[in-house]
């Protein structure tokens, strides 16, 4: 096992909690492996929610890397419109894969409510205890992915202290930096040694070996303590042996107070000597938890995405149709025929193919439908957010009453005016729509986060023997059970 003590050191914690990371510390910051000294020697800060806004998100979104972001959100009802402001920059968000835990979310939330524009969300609810627990994970829709319910149930069937594990483990498919992303919330009830075991199960069935992994989440188990307590001892050994190693070296919950300071939110993730990465904490009191946030240098080759928001489309029309129709049939063929290699035929007929096809149906470009930020929050209340942010930093820094009870009034004020500019917006947007019961009734809608229930049909059958994915094996699948239903409820009676 690596040596993490340098994590514990008061000095450095300090001046990079409270300022940024010294010369003096990043030299104090020794470990004698090497790969960790590569980890240590990657950037890792925290960052103001200004520097954040104006630096951190535009770099992002104009890099090629992959970027993952993580949350402890302590509840996302009342905090949803916040955390989309801080999600989403001039229009668009560079995340490709977003984990919130402890969303308290139940079977009774409308979960259409929480999905993000450009984004496939999946919400896994509160199990067992209603006290804490939910999490969801929000993967951009241009990257294909298969969920893996058998590994997630390694986790959600075992209760211990009525606590149980949250997990969320997805394979990607797409060539991106990361092969699989596995997105955890343990409860602090639940024991450490026992979520240890389930990852040892994990790695056992080959989840970890040979693969590029993420692993994100709240694990309640102080890795700042490395070295002299054994359950994170033992996480941090199971981790490493496995692959991944933590790329978030400082704490990301910060309690002015109770005067503590924790690393208990992480993002590990398999590394490499040459794999350079950057990742930071965001100093914001959107929960008592600190975002973290990872980006991996790793191109991604099969991900393009229009710098101008735009998507390509082709208009196919019957008259269309007819017109490319006569000209295959009018056009000559020969010289594609002639060719003596079977590559340049090939070569020959998909040109003359693609040309035809242009001239019949050529790409046309639409802008994409973007998820502004929230319109009733003005300059001036998003510069009264940056000076909360900054008064709570102040608490953090000082530890004095007065600082704290300072960034509790102002934090209140602030509140109450967003509140009120929220109200006064859909006020106006309703008078606005007077005599217009339908535009009233979607500004009604979209005030309550009301979105429409998508209506599919199901796309295939389980039986006993597989699954049935053809329609006509489908429909018959489906006539069958139903007409043998009657039969398996009422029971045959008895002379």
């Amino acid at each position: 096992m690596g040596d993490f003590s340098f994590l514990k050191n008061s000095c450095i914690l300090n001046s990079v909690i409270f300022d940024q990371p010294s010369s003096a510390g990043k030299q104090e910051a020794h470990t004698s492996d090497p790969l960790l000294e590569s980890m240590v020697s990657s950037s890792c800060n925290y960052h103001t929610t200004i520097d954040y806004c104006d630096n951190i998100m535009p770099s992002l979104s104009s890099n090629s890397c992959f970027n993952v972001f993580c949350l402890n959100v302590r509840g996302i009802r009342d905090k949803w419109d916040t955390l989309k402001s801080y999600l989403w920059s001039d229009n668009s968000c560079p995340f490709d894969v977003i984990g919130l835990t402890e969303t308290w979310l139940s079977d009774s939330d409308n979960f259409t409510a929480y999905d993000m524009h450009g984004y496939i969300a999946i919400h896994v609810p509160r199990m067992v205890t209603k006290c804490s627990g939910g999490i969801s994970l929000f993967i951009k829709s241009n990257i294909e992915f298969c969920r893996r319910f058998d590994l997630e149930s390694l986790f959600t069937s075992v209760v211990s202290n009525s606590r149980t594990v949250y997990s969320l483990v997805i394979d990607l498919k797409s060539q991106v930096a990361c092969d699989t992303v596995c997105l955890f919330y343990k409860p602090p009830p639940f024991p450490t040694h026992l979520f240890c075991d389930l990852l040892d199960q994990l790695s056992g069935v080959g989840a970890f070996s040979k693969k590029r992994i993420c692993v994100l989440g709240d694990f309640n188990c102080n890795m700042l303590n490395v070295g002299s307590n054994d359950e994170c001892d033992h996480l941090f050994d199971v981790f490493s042996s496995s692959g991944p190693l933590p790329s978030i070296f400082f704490p990301s919950r910060v309690d002015p107070s109770r005067n503590s300071a924790t690393l208990i939110d992480n993002i590990f993730t398999s590394h490499s000597p040459n794999l350079k990465f950057s990742s930071g904490l965001v100093f914001t009191d959107l929960s008592d938890h600190f975002p973290i946030y990872l980006s991996l240098s790793v191109p991604k080759t099969e991900i393009t995405v229009d710098e101008k928001g735009e998507s390509s489309f082709r208009t196919f029309t019957d008259r269309e149709i007819s017109n490319l129709i006569h000209s295959l049939q009018s056009n000559d063929w020969s010289s594609v025929f002639e060719a003596n290699d079977a590559d340049c035929e090939t070569r020959l007929f998909l040109c003359r193919m693609g040309t035809l096809l242009d001239k019949h149906f050529p790409l046309r470009k639409r802008p994409r439908n973007f998820t502004p930020k929230c319109p009733w929050m003005s300059r001036g209340l998003i510069n009264a957010t940056h000076m909360k942010a900054s008064l709570f930093k102040a608490a953090c820094k000082s530890k004095t009453q007065e600082d704290l009870l300072k960034y509790k009034h102002y934090k209140n004020v602030l509140t109450s005016s967003v509140r009120l500019a929220n109200k006064l917006y859909f006020s106006r947007r309703i008078n606005e729509c007077k005599g217009n019961l339908r535009k009233v009734w979607t500004v009604i809608n979209e005030a309550l986060s009301r979105k429409k229930l998508k209506q599919s049909s199901p796309y295939f059958y389980r039986k006993a023997d597989g699954s049935v994915v053809d329609k006509k094996s489908l429909a018959s699948a489906f006539n069958s059970y139903f007409t043998t239903l009657p039969s398996v409820l009422i029971p045959p009676r008895v002379e």
